[in-house]
């Protein structure tokens, strides 16, 4: 969950979750995986298919989605 303290919103956002000291330019850079909750609010980006973004850019307060994170023993990861 991303949340705005009120009365604060927000109207964009890009989550990413990587291994730790990685760029994101190979797909074994990538950690876990997430899932869309609400498709009103959230989709995978075009140019980044492991990240999350946002639908339209709106005023929001929050949005939600699950992240799996990768196996035990996988290393840190940065988000």
């Amino acid at each position: 969950t991303l949340v705005a303290s009120s009365p604060a919103y927000f109207r964009g956002f890009t989550l990413i979750a990587l291994k730790e000291g990685r760029e994101g330019d190979q797909d074994e850079d990538y950690a876990g995986h997430f899932q869309i909750i609400d498709e009103e609010d959230t989709q995978f980006m075009t140019n980044c298919p492991p990240a999350v973004t946002e639908s339209t850019p709106r005023r929001r307060t929050s949005i939600h989605v699950l992240w799996t994170a990768p196996p035990s023993g996988s290393g840190c990861v940065t988000l």
